[in-house]
């Protein structure tokens, strides 16, 4: 805590409490078979949504993204085109009960006072990303099925195509 050994400034205490750290231990057992699940349906989630023709003009997945571990998908992130992020997101949640949420972190974290001191001007690509990126949140997670993700992909592609303005 900063008060032992000659130190001279204040330190905290992040000693987890006896449920807290039970509740961790049991959750660290469960990490490496809960990421692979994460991974192995974001993989078939990425998969149905290439393979779907009519939703290339909507939906982009970068080519970049792996399926090796560097990524757990604890969100699925996606960039929207053609179709405004809000209705989109609107349409997912009111039709089909899907949460996809607006963007992983939107403002950018440069905008943020706190941050703008670091960003040497305009960001683009990350300023693309904010305002067209959205993220299935809790979705990608140990329990669903592939099942669930095709059922997602037909609600993507509904949503997407749809012509309401709605």
């Amino acid at each position: 805590h900063g008060e032992n050994f000659g130190v001279n400034q204040i330190g905290l205490n992040y000693r987890p409490n006896e449920l807290t750290a039970c509740v961790a231990y049991h959750g660290l057992i469960e990490l490496g078979a809960n990421n692979r699940e994460r991974i192995n349906l974001a993989e078939a989630l990425t998969s149905l949504i290439r393979n779907e023709p009519k939703l290339r003009k909507y939906i982009e997945i970068p080519e970049s993204v792996k399926f090796d571990g560097s990524h757990v998908f604890y969100v699925y992130p996606f960039k929207i085109k053609n179709v405004p992020r809000k209705r989109f997101a609107a349409r997912m949640l009111n039709r089909h009960g899907i949460h996809v949420g607006e963007g992983y972190i939107n403002p950018c974290l440069h905008e943020y006072k706190a941050f703008r001191k670091y960003a040497k001007g305009r960001l683009p690509v990350v300023e693309d990303l904010s305002r067209n990126s959205l993220c299935l949140f809790s979705h990608v997670v140990p329990g669903n099925s592939v099942r669930e993700m095709e059922r997602t992909v037909e609600a993507m592609l509904q949503c997407a195509t749809s012509r309401d303005r709605k």
